[in-house]
Parts: C-alpha cells; structure tokens; sequence
C-alpha cells in the first residue's frame, strides 16, 4: 500500500524532526560503525534517512513510533553529512516534516588529538608541590590507555589505562627537583573495529621549576602593592587634615582689641582669643631671657554659655576672662595659649 502512493508535498503543520549520532565523537575511522536517530516531533508512518543531499534510506514506522535509529558505516570520504525527514500518508499523498538538522561525520585515519591542560595554569612550581595534567580524548567502547610524555620523548613518563566510559585522565607530578620541569604532551590509544589506533600528540604544557626562596607568587606582589598604596594614601589625607587645621585660626579677619589686651580674631568658622598676639620666638641663647611662668586668659564658660546667641562684641569692649599662673619649663621659647570659640555668621556658639 505505501509502495503505491504518488505524489507528495511539504506541510509546515509537520514539524521537522531532530537528528542525532551515537557515539557522539568528533572524528570516526573508516569502516566505524555510527547509530543515526531520527526524532520525528509527532507519529509518523516512514522516515528518510539522507547523506549528502540525497536519499540513501527509509525505515516504515507504525502510527504511534516518533523516532527510528539506523546504523550507517563510516566511508572513505573526509566528511559526510545527514539529516532525515519523518512522512506521514494523507489522501494517498506523502506529507514530508522538511529536513531536520545535519549531522557533519568528520572521517580521518587516526583518533583526534587529545586536549591538554594543567594545574596550575602558569605551571610555576618549587620542591613539594604538585602539578596536575589532564588529558582528555576520545575512547571507543572497548577502552584504551593515555599516554604522557616529557620533552617530546619517545618513552612516556607515565601512562593510565581507562575504560569505554571514560574520556578524561589526570596525571599527578609530585616536583622533586629542577628534573621534573619541562614541556609535557600527551597521546591516547583506543581499539576502533578489532585494531588498536594512535592518536596525534595533543599540545604542550610547560612546568617551570623555580626555588622556594625566590618564587614569590604574583597575587602576593599584588597584595602588598595595594597595602602599600593604602598606606601612603592614609598617611597624606592625616596630613593634609592636620595641615588644614592649624591653618584654621590663622586665616582670619580683622583682630578686634579689647580693654584686657586680649585680641579676637575672627574667620570663617572660629574666633580665637590671645592674651599675648604678638609675642614672638625668644633667644634662648641671650641672658636673662628665661621666663619663670606666663600668662594666659580664659573664657568664663559660665558667662558665655549664659549669654549663647549674643552678638559677637564690638571692637575695644570687655570680653570676661580670668588670669592664671602656671609654671614653664625653662626654656628659651614662650608658648602662646589661645581659646577658640565657634562662630555661626556673627554669634557666638
């Protein structure tokens, strides 16, 4: 009955099926046998199977079947390509899904290469450490075995056998001496249809030896630059801060002199007071010049923090203050003490 129909035509009501291939390798040998299976996304009556744009198979399914493996033999060809179409009878006509997706067989004489990569990535090391080299390849059913080799020697250093299920090695290098260090590469051999094939040497890996003493990692250098920076940065914002400060009451205004001696200065955000404004440095070195005590005025905090808020005084008025004594080293400098009274606009705070 399906041998007797004519006629055919695409339907987007289909939808297009999914190809895949098992095992899903990226190069076969030739004379390798691969699985092709077809995913139709509704019930189907027979799927196409194509290589390289033209039919080359079908397979009849029942009604309630939506996929259909088929297992195809690797060529002579470099590459060959598949998809698939799922068909479904309707009023004697074939109603094709479209093409699926293509499956692209690479087929070469030997295995791919083995990737290569390494723990750690620099590969910088000392005496005691560690170096972890992994190998990855791809290994038929029946399993195989890596090989690691040193310098682009013959002999392999070291070698691990491994079974169908495993694609993937890891070859600890335990770092005794400067003998260790050098360029590593690794191969793999696998059995492909009752024969043993070798793979291409994959990349190289470079372990360099350095003495304990002198290696100092690069993520530590790092550290102790940004310590250093903070450091620095701290030491010139306290500087400034300090700076800033003592500047403070000597960027003033005006100095208002009041009936005491004492003379207000005022700037933007103080008012300093000085019982002896124009005292200078003494020399020590010239006799008779050492002082015994000095004297300095003090705000009477009561009398202030009473009249908080009051206009700042006029020049040549009263400002209260107590006069004390106190003892001075001798020396051949006289310190100036002054009190500082915060100022908002023109009152006292």
């Amino acid at each position: 009955y399906l041998h007797t129909m004519v006629g055919q035509y695409t339907d987007d009501r289909l939808p297009k099926p999914t190809l895949t291939h098992i095992p899903a390798f990226r190069v076969f040998l030739p004379g390798e046998s691969i699985t092709l299976n077809c995913s139709c996304k509704a019930p189907t009556m027979r799927i196409h199977y194509n290589r390289n744009g033209h039919n080359c198979h079908y397979k009849d399914t029942d009604a309630k079947q939506s996929e259909k493996y088929h297992k195809v033999t690797a060529g002579r060809e470099n590459m060959e390509t598949y998809s698939c179409e799922c068909l479904l009878s309707e009023n004697g006509q074939w109603v094709y899904s479209g093409h699926s997706n293509q499956v692209h067989l690479n087929i070469q004489d030997h295995p791919i290469a083995p990737s290569i990569s390494m723990d750690p990535f620099d590969g910088v090391v000392s005496v005691g450490q560690k170096v972890k080299i992994t190998c990855q390849g791809e290994i038929r059913a029946k399993g195989g075995t890596f090989y690691l080799h040193r310098n682009k020697t013959e002999a392999p250093v070291l070698s691990r056998n491994t079974s169908g299920t495993e694609q993937t090695v890891i070859f600890t290098i335990d770092i005794g001496n400067s003998q260790t260090a050098g360029n590593y590469r690794c191969e793999y051999q696998t059995e492909i249809e009752g024969r043993m094939a070798v793979s291409p040497f994959s990349n190289e890996v470079k372990i360099i030896f350095r003495e304990s003493s002198t290696y100092f990692p690069l993520y530590a250098k790092l550290g102790c630059a940004a310590v250093i920076l903070l450091l620095l940065l701290v030491t010139v914002t306290c500087f400034l801060i300090a700076k800033r400060r003592k500047a403070s009451c000597q960027n003033t205004e005006s100095p208002v002199t009041f009936a005491s001696g004492a003379v207000i200065q005022k700037n933007d955000s103080n008012m300093c007071l000085s019982s002896e404004p124009e005292r200078n440095k003494l020399n020590s070195e010239e006799p008779g010049m050492v002082q015994e005590g000095i004297t300095y005025a003090t705000l009477n905090m009561e009398i202030l923090s009473h009249n908080k808020g009051s206009l700042v005084p006029a020049a040549g008025s009263n400002l209260p203050f107590q006069k004390k004594q106190i003892g001075a080293p001798q020396s051949g400098y006289q310190d100036i003490t002054y009190a500082c009274v915060n100022v908002s606009g023109d009152r006292l705070q």
